[in-house]
């Protein structure tokens, strides 16, 4: 396999965010568990076969991660009360150039709502009564990226924001 084949994607994923009141909600704390960062090799979703290359592929890469707990430190202000958690993905994205060809989708283990996401979005990731100091779910990501846009290593690096109901 050639090295423009092989090109490697390397996705920090970190949650390690400063508790910030912003307008659409207050910031939370979050980690991964057991390491805050994850190390994925994305591969080309284009397979070549008989010499072709579908098109709409063609520059397309794809990295996963293994279900990894996250942890989302809850403020006692919002302490069994009814909440929504957003998970946003900032405009800006280190590595990336621009919002287009970037999304995120996830699965969870059902605590969280399994969904997507892409730059400059916020999306419900849990909606319940927030009844202990740290809500925790297994997640699982699968980032596709436009691999013309890539500037250097790639850093996945969500905000989660916590409202009352």
């Amino acid at each position: 396999m050639s090295s423009f084949v092989r090109r490697r994607l390397f996705i920090a994923v970190a949650g390690c965010l400063c508790c910030a009141s912003v307008l659409a909600g207050q910031r939370l704390e979050g980690a991964l568990f057991p390491s805050p960062d994850l190390r994925i090799e994305g591969r080309w979703a284009a397979v070549r076969t008989g010499g072709r290359i579908d098109p709409a592929l063609g520059s397309l890469i794809v990295g996963q991660t293994p279900p990894t707990e996250l942890r989302l430190a809850i403020p006692s202000s919002f302490l069994n009360k009814p909440v929504r958690i957003f998970m946003l993905l900032p405009s800006v994205t280190e590595g990336y150039s621009g919002t287009r060809g970037f999304e995120v989708e996830w699965t969870t283990q059902g605590v969280f709502r399994p969904g997507s996401l892409r730059p400059g979005e916020r999306v419900v990731l849990f909606e319940g009564v927030a009844s202990a100091q740290v809500v925790k779910d297994y997640v699982a990501y699968t980032l596709r990226v436009d691999g013309n846009y890539l500037l250097g290593p790639l850093r996945f690096d969500p905000v989660y924001e916590i409202e009352e109901r």
